[in-house]
């Protein structure tokens, strides 16, 4: 419920938000930036644009767009593990 409300204030706002997660796909299903952190000292490895709609609801998880957003995430954070 956290999540749908949060996506219902940043509709009804329309004003950024900047949410730290370690869930990769909670990242996926808020975000329209997913921002890959490497470890200490924190750089930027990788940033991912969100190709879901802006009204999106729980059911987007399930779609192939939403997975494959999560697998791409999922791929980037693993590779920036290694080279931190």
């Amino acid at each position: 419920r956290l999540n749908l409300a949060l996506l219902n204030i940043h509709r009804l706002k329309r004003t950024t938000i900047m949410f730290v997660t370690h869930s990769l796909r909670e990242a996926v299903f808020l975000a329209n930036r997913v921002v890959i952190l490497s470890g200490r000292p924190a750089t930027v490895k990788a940033i991912v644009t969100s190709t879901l709609p802006e009204d999106r609801t729980e059911t987007v998880q399930t779609e192939p767009n939403f997975l494959g957003l999560l697998a791409q995430v999922k791929s980037l954070f693993l590779k920036s593990e290694g080279s931190t």
